[in-house]
Protein backbone atom coordinates (compact mmCIF):
# COMPACT_ATOMS: atom_id res chain seq x y z
CA UNK A 1 0.00 0.00 0.00
CA UNK A 2 1.39 3.94 -0.37
CA UNK A 3 2.06 6.09 2.59
CA UNK A 4 1.46 9.80 2.65
CA UNK A 5 2.80 9.28 -1.46
CA UNK A 6 1.87 12.49 -3.54
CA UNK A 7 2.45 10.51 -6.73
CA UNK A 8 -0.33 9.49 -8.73
CA UNK A 9 1.53 6.47 -9.90
CA UNK A 10 2.34 5.66 -6.53
CA UNK A 11 1.07 1.61 -6.72
CA UNK A 12 4.31 0.94 -8.57
CA UNK A 13 6.68 2.30 -5.99
CA UNK A 14 5.23 1.42 -2.47
CA UNK A 15 6.94 0.78 0.10
CA UNK A 16 5.91 -1.32 3.71
CA UNK A 17 5.99 0.73 6.15
CA UNK A 18 6.39 -1.60 9.24
CA UNK A 19 8.67 -3.93 8.13
CA UNK A 20 11.88 -4.18 6.06
CA UNK A 21 11.44 -3.27 2.91
CA UNK A 22 11.27 -5.88 0.52
CA UNK A 23 13.14 -4.21 -2.47
CA UNK A 24 15.87 -1.69 -2.51
CA UNK A 25 16.54 0.12 -5.93
CA UNK A 26 13.05 1.70 -7.86
CA UNK A 27 14.11 2.34 -11.49
CA UNK A 28 12.37 4.91 -13.50
CA UNK A 29 12.08 4.45 -17.27
CA UNK A 30 11.12 7.26 -19.98
CA UNK A 31 7.27 8.19 -18.51
CA UNK A 32 8.68 9.83 -15.98
CA UNK A 33 10.36 12.25 -18.09
CA UNK A 34 8.91 15.08 -19.47
CA UNK A 35 8.11 14.76 -23.09
CA UNK A 36 10.56 11.54 -23.01
CA UNK A 37 13.30 13.77 -23.31
CA UNK A 38 16.42 13.00 -20.81
CA UNK A 39 17.31 14.83 -18.03
CA UNK A 40 13.63 16.28 -17.72
CA UNK A 41 10.96 14.78 -15.16
CA UNK A 42 7.06 15.46 -15.35
CA UNK A 43 6.03 17.59 -12.36
CA UNK A 44 2.35 17.17 -12.90
CA UNK A 45 2.40 12.94 -13.30
CA UNK A 46 5.37 13.24 -10.73
CA UNK A 47 4.62 15.55 -8.73
CA UNK A 48 6.61 15.74 -5.79
CA UNK A 49 9.34 12.90 -6.69
CA UNK A 50 12.13 14.79 -5.23
CA UNK A 51 11.10 14.48 -2.21
CA UNK A 52 9.76 11.61 -2.21
CA UNK A 53 13.15 10.10 -3.06
CA UNK A 54 14.69 12.44 -0.52
CA UNK A 55 12.13 10.91 1.76
CA UNK A 56 12.56 7.15 0.96
CA UNK A 57 16.40 7.35 1.12
CA UNK A 58 16.09 8.42 4.42
CA UNK A 59 13.61 6.25 5.85
CA UNK A 60 14.69 3.20 4.09
CA UNK A 61 17.34 2.95 2.29
CA UNK A 62 15.48 3.13 -1.05
CA UNK A 63 18.20 3.60 -4.13
CA UNK A 64 16.81 5.62 -7.29
CA UNK A 65 17.76 4.64 -10.99
CA UNK A 66 16.86 6.57 -13.32
CA UNK A 67 17.29 6.10 -17.41
CA UNK A 68 18.82 7.69 -19.77
CA UNK A 69 18.96 7.47 -23.70
CA UNK A 70 21.82 9.34 -26.18
CA UNK A 71 18.72 10.50 -28.15
CA UNK A 72 18.59 13.96 -27.50
CA UNK A 73 15.34 15.79 -29.22
CA UNK A 74 16.00 18.58 -31.30
CA UNK A 75 13.42 21.17 -29.98
CA UNK A 76 14.06 24.98 -29.33
CA UNK A 77 13.72 25.75 -25.89
CA UNK A 78 15.58 22.49 -24.66
CA UNK A 79 18.73 23.50 -22.93
CA UNK A 80 19.97 20.19 -23.17
CA UNK A 81 19.81 20.25 -27.45
CA UNK A 82 20.88 23.63 -27.05
CA UNK A 83 23.82 22.96 -25.37
CA UNK A 84 24.72 20.23 -27.81
CA UNK A 85 24.93 22.11 -30.63
CA UNK A 86 26.53 25.25 -29.36
CA UNK A 87 29.58 22.90 -28.00
CA UNK A 88 28.85 20.85 -31.59
CA UNK A 89 28.68 17.34 -29.46
CA UNK A 90 26.67 15.28 -32.07
CA UNK A 91 27.37 12.73 -34.49
CA UNK A 92 27.37 14.61 -37.98
CA UNK A 93 26.65 14.06 -41.52
CA UNK A 94 28.21 12.75 -44.06
CA UNK A 95 29.70 15.18 -47.08
CA UNK A 96 28.48 12.89 -49.73
CA UNK A 97 24.54 13.30 -48.68
CA UNK A 98 21.85 15.67 -50.04
CA UNK A 99 20.49 18.70 -48.44
CA UNK A 100 17.10 17.56 -48.56
CA UNK A 101 18.03 14.33 -46.92
CA UNK A 102 16.32 15.78 -43.54
CA UNK A 103 13.77 18.25 -42.29
CA UNK A 104 14.03 21.73 -43.99
CA UNK A 105 13.88 23.39 -40.21
CA UNK A 106 16.78 21.34 -39.44
CA UNK A 107 19.00 21.24 -42.75
CA UNK A 108 21.33 24.17 -41.19
CA UNK A 109 22.67 21.90 -38.88
CA UNK A 110 25.52 19.60 -39.40
CA UNK A 111 24.13 16.65 -37.57
CA UNK A 112 22.61 13.68 -38.02
CA UNK A 113 19.48 13.16 -36.63
CA UNK A 114 16.57 10.23 -36.45
CA UNK A 115 13.09 9.04 -34.31
CA UNK A 116 13.01 7.80 -31.26
CA UNK A 117 11.06 7.93 -28.13
CA UNK A 118 10.64 11.91 -28.15
CA UNK A 119 8.13 13.52 -30.36
CA UNK A 120 10.07 15.12 -32.93
CA UNK A 121 13.53 13.96 -33.98
CA UNK A 122 16.45 13.45 -32.30
CA UNK A 123 20.41 14.24 -32.58
CA UNK A 124 22.82 11.19 -31.46
CA UNK A 125 26.27 12.78 -29.25
CA UNK A 126 29.53 11.65 -30.51
CA UNK A 127 30.56 9.84 -27.42
CA UNK A 128 34.58 9.35 -28.93
CA UNK A 129 34.84 13.21 -28.80
CA UNK A 130 36.03 14.73 -25.71
CA UNK A 131 34.51 17.62 -25.66
CA UNK A 132 31.34 15.31 -26.30
CA UNK A 133 31.99 13.35 -23.49
CA UNK A 134 32.66 16.61 -20.97
CA UNK A 135 29.33 17.79 -21.67
CA UNK A 136 27.75 15.01 -21.42
CA UNK A 137 29.47 14.40 -17.66
CA UNK A 138 28.37 18.33 -17.32
CA UNK A 139 24.49 17.82 -18.01
CA UNK A 140 24.38 14.92 -15.54
CA UNK A 141 26.27 16.95 -12.72
CA UNK A 142 24.36 19.47 -13.26
CA UNK A 143 21.01 17.62 -13.44
CA UNK A 144 22.11 15.49 -10.57
CA UNK A 145 21.93 19.02 -8.84
CA UNK A 146 17.96 18.73 -9.52
CA UNK A 147 16.90 15.57 -9.40
CA UNK A 148 18.93 13.14 -6.76
CA UNK A 149 19.16 9.87 -8.36
CA UNK A 150 21.62 7.42 -7.20
CA UNK A 151 22.52 5.65 -10.16
CA UNK A 152 22.01 5.85 -14.00
CA UNK A 153 20.33 3.07 -16.51
CA UNK A 154 21.76 3.80 -20.09
CA UNK A 155 19.40 2.48 -22.86
CA UNK A 156 19.16 2.47 -26.51
CA UNK A 157 22.88 2.87 -27.17
CA UNK A 158 23.26 0.46 -29.86
CA UNK A 159 22.29 3.70 -30.90
CA UNK A 160 18.59 2.48 -31.70
CA UNK A 161 16.55 4.33 -34.27
CA UNK A 162 12.71 4.04 -35.32
CA UNK A 163 11.95 3.26 -39.10
CA UNK A 164 15.37 3.34 -40.52
CA UNK A 165 14.87 3.21 -44.02
CA UNK A 166 11.31 2.77 -44.25
CA UNK A 167 8.53 5.06 -45.77
CA UNK A 168 5.75 4.31 -43.31
CA UNK A 169 7.66 3.61 -39.64
CA UNK A 170 5.06 2.92 -37.04
CA UNK A 171 4.96 6.44 -35.47
CA UNK A 172 3.79 8.01 -38.87
CA UNK A 173 0.93 6.28 -38.14
CA UNK A 174 -2.87 8.59 -38.79
CA UNK A 175 0.22 11.70 -39.62
CA UNK A 176 0.25 13.47 -42.94
CA UNK A 177 3.88 14.60 -42.82
CA UNK A 178 6.12 12.45 -40.79
CA UNK A 179 9.68 11.98 -41.91
CA UNK A 180 12.05 9.03 -41.36
CA UNK A 181 15.92 8.79 -41.71
CA UNK A 182 16.67 7.12 -45.05
CA UNK A 183 20.57 6.02 -46.06
CA UNK A 184 21.53 6.83 -49.28
CA UNK A 185 22.76 3.74 -50.94
CA UNK A 186 26.81 3.31 -50.32
CA UNK A 187 29.30 0.80 -50.12
CA UNK A 188 29.45 1.07 -46.13
CA UNK A 189 25.39 1.11 -45.73
CA UNK A 190 24.65 -1.85 -48.34
CA UNK A 191 28.47 -3.89 -48.26
CA UNK A 192 28.71 -7.34 -50.30
CA UNK A 193 28.06 -9.34 -47.09
CA UNK A 194 25.44 -8.62 -45.09
CA UNK A 195 25.01 -10.18 -41.58
CA UNK A 196 21.74 -9.02 -41.04
CA UNK A 197 20.12 -10.71 -44.22
CA UNK A 198 18.91 -13.83 -42.68
CA UNK A 199 17.16 -12.08 -40.28
CA UNK A 200 15.09 -10.21 -42.72
CA UNK A 201 16.92 -6.60 -42.52
CA UNK A 202 18.03 -5.99 -46.61
CA UNK A 203 20.61 -3.28 -45.18
CA UNK A 204 22.61 -3.09 -42.12
CA UNK A 205 21.04 0.21 -40.88
CA UNK A 206 17.79 -0.93 -40.01
CA UNK A 207 16.87 0.31 -36.72
CA UNK A 208 20.07 2.59 -36.61
CA UNK A 209 21.80 5.33 -38.01
CA UNK A 210 23.48 5.38 -41.39
CA UNK A 211 26.96 4.13 -41.30
CA UNK A 212 27.99 7.10 -43.50
CA UNK A 213 27.44 9.05 -40.99
CA UNK A 214 30.73 11.19 -39.33
CA UNK A 215 32.41 10.49 -35.86
CA UNK A 216 34.43 13.79 -35.90
CA UNK A 217 36.84 14.79 -33.18
CA UNK A 218 39.99 17.48 -33.52
CA UNK A 219 42.07 14.28 -34.62
CA UNK A 220 40.24 12.50 -36.62
CA UNK A 221 36.78 11.38 -38.82
CA UNK A 222 35.02 8.00 -38.30
CA UNK A 223 32.35 6.85 -40.10
CA UNK A 224 29.71 5.00 -38.03
CA UNK A 225 30.32 1.61 -39.79
CA UNK A 226 33.68 1.64 -38.14
CA UNK A 227 32.74 2.46 -34.78
CA UNK A 228 29.03 1.01 -34.45
CA UNK A 229 29.90 -1.59 -32.60
CA UNK A 230 31.73 0.47 -29.53
CA UNK A 231 28.92 3.44 -29.64
CA UNK A 232 27.62 1.45 -26.26
CA UNK A 233 30.79 1.09 -24.85
CA UNK A 234 31.82 5.00 -25.81
CA UNK A 235 28.25 6.10 -23.84
CA UNK A 236 29.24 4.08 -20.86
CA UNK A 237 33.10 5.61 -20.41
CA UNK A 238 32.07 9.29 -19.40
CA UNK A 239 28.82 7.95 -17.52
CA UNK A 240 31.25 5.86 -15.24
CA UNK A 241 33.74 8.93 -15.31
CA UNK A 242 30.92 11.07 -14.01
CA UNK A 243 30.12 8.64 -10.25
CA UNK A 244 34.25 7.97 -9.81
CA UNK A 245 35.13 11.92 -10.09
CA UNK A 246 31.69 13.44 -9.05
CA UNK A 247 30.58 11.16 -6.51
CA UNK A 248 33.93 10.00 -5.28
CA UNK A 249 34.04 6.53 -5.67
CA UNK A 250 37.53 5.81 -5.03
CA UNK A 251 37.24 1.64 -6.99
CA UNK A 252 35.97 3.40 -9.78
CA UNK A 253 38.77 6.21 -10.28
CA UNK A 254 41.27 3.27 -9.59
CA UNK A 255 39.89 0.69 -12.04
CA UNK A 256 39.18 3.46 -14.86
CA UNK A 257 43.16 4.90 -14.35
CA UNK A 258 44.25 1.12 -15.02
CA UNK A 259 42.15 0.67 -17.47
CA UNK A 260 42.06 3.61 -19.79
CA UNK A 261 43.24 2.88 -23.25
CA UNK A 262 43.62 4.59 -27.08
CA UNK A 263 41.11 1.94 -28.56
CA UNK A 264 41.05 3.52 -31.74
CA UNK A 265 43.94 4.44 -34.01
CA UNK A 266 44.50 6.43 -37.09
Amino acid sequence: MCHQLPLRNCFWIAVPIKATPVKDVQFLDIDHMEGNRDFTYDPKRFNGLIEYINKTRDAYGLKWIIILDPAIEAVKDYSVYESGLQNDVFIKRSPIWKEDMFPEELRNNNVTYGKVWPETHVAFPNFLDDKAKNWWINTIVDYHKKLPFDGLWIDMNEPSNFGTNEDKPFYCENKPKCWSLKCPNSPYDDPPYNPLKDSGSERISKMTLCMESIHSSETINYRHYDVHSIYGWSQSQPTLEYYAYFLSFDILKQNLNETKFQCLTP
